[in-house]
């Protein structure tokens, strides 16, 4: 979807301080959307950013090993779908 930095006439490495930079000003809005404070009762920022983190990591699917999916799903010029999924 996005071009490459080099339609720009940009080095490649470009695309690698854009990615960083974006996940900085991600982070630092999420940061700054947080309550600086709490009222005394419910849970405090750290328990609400652990829960939140506990509940990213039950959800994340286990890393898939390679070595199964390619004997799965061969790469073939019939089957183009395979190789896009490895």
């Amino acid at each position: 979807m996005n071009p490459l930095p080099e339609a720009f006439g940009l080095h490649e490495n470009a695309d690698i301080t854009n990615a960083q930079n974006e996940t900085i000003s991600l982070l630092s809005t999420i940061l700054g959307l947080q309550p600086k404070s709490s009222a005394g009762a419910g849970k405090s920022r750290e328990e609400i950013i652990e829960d939140i983190a506990i509940f990213v990591q039950k959800n994340t699917p286990p890393p898939y090993i390679e070595s199964e999916i390619q004997e799965k799903f061969p790469t073939s010029y019939e089957e183009s779908m395979n190789t896009v999924l490895f």
